[in-house]
């Protein structure tokens, strides 16, 4: 506020400077100087709009921007800290105090420009005819962007899958989602695809889920001994989350060998931590099976992730 105030007074002292113009003793440079400054470009309802006064408005319209952005910022940062609030329920609260403090800098501009806000409805009519036309789109994902706000399908933070890309939610816009894909990409995708199209939140209710890891044995290897040695592992592992039970199965017996499925749980981070967790636990099977004498069948393994609440994977 001291800082719109002084630069307030800081043009209002040259619009005053410039226009004492009767000085005979006045330099000649002034005269012109004053007159450029007083100019009148237009008159709205015996309302004069000068050159000093649409100068005075866009310094303060382009600094009253940037501190209504930067307020915003620190709005956020001080309901995470105060009201522990989520990530989601704070970057809305954001959105809404800069929105609110954008429109202030702008009627206020238009106050210090001299404008009549009454002028405009005629003008602004008609614009909005014209430009209703070409931002169908825009008003779309802001709309849409409003409903992702309200109804948090996605939140900052969440691991998503949009359109064949697994990625982390990093902020929510007024037109569109910013996500970060795990080989480092930025995706943009506008706010109505998130509502109009299939999504799948890893991390909507929790950030577990379960990974399923099958392989063979040949036929004439022991199972039990097998199950002993993978569910022995999955109990000592630290890597894998202990809030569900991890076990191993006998999934089925094929001419080709006995199928075990390995099930266990871990919390969704990088997904470089995913492909070191079941790197790790592979190794550490294939290991114990060579030392256990317990052989491989030769047929495809596959893995496929699950959501602790799901029945099905991908």
């Amino acid at each position: 506020m001291r800082v719109f105030l002084f630069i307030y007074t800081f043009f209002a002292f040259l619009n005053d400077a410039f226009s004492s113009t009767s000085d005979e003793s006045a330099s000649l440079l002034k005269k012109p100087i004053g007159e450029f400054w007083n100019y009148e470009l237009a008159n709205v309802q015996n309302s004069s709009i000068t050159i000093s006064n649409v100068i005075i408005a866009l310094v303060f319209l382009v600094i009253g921007l940037n501190i209504a952005k930067r307020l915003s910022i620190i709005f956020k940062r001080k309901m995470l800290e105060l009201f522990k609030l989520n990530r989601n329920s704070a970057s809305g609260l954001e959105k809404f105090v800069q929105y609110t403090l954008i429109t202030l800098v702008s009627l206020t501009a238009l106050d210090i420009a001299n404008v009549p806000l009454s002028g405009l409805t005629f003008v602004g009519g008609a614009l909005a005819i014209g430009i209703g036309f070409g931002s169908q789109n825009i008003l779309n994902n802001f709309i849409s962007g409003l409903i992702i706000m309200i109804e948090s399908p996605i939140r900052v933070g969440d691991i998503v899958e949009i359109e064949g890309n697994i990625a982390k939610v990093s902020n929510i816009g007024a037109r569109c989602v910013h996500l970060e894909t795990f080989d480092n990409i930025d995706l943009m995708v506008p706010n109505s695809n998130i509502i109009q199209n299939k999504i799948i939140n890893w991390t909507l209710n929790d950030s577990i889920m379960r990974v399923k890891l099958p392989f063979y044995i040949s036929i004439d290897s022991d199972p039990k001994q097998a199950l002993l040695i993978t569910d022995h592992i999955l109990d000592k592992n630290t890597l894998i989350d202990k809030t569900f039970d991890s076990r191993s199965f006998v999934d089925r017996i094929e001419p080709v060998g006995i199928k075990i499925d390995v099930y266990f749980y871990i919390r969704v981070g990088e997904e470089i931590d995913k492909k070191a967790i079941i790197n790790a636990l592979s190794l550490e099977i294939l290991d114990k099976f060579r030392k256990s004498n317990i052989e491989l069948a030769k047929a495809p393994t596959l893995i496929s992730w699950k959501n602790s609440n799901s029945s099905e994977g991908y």
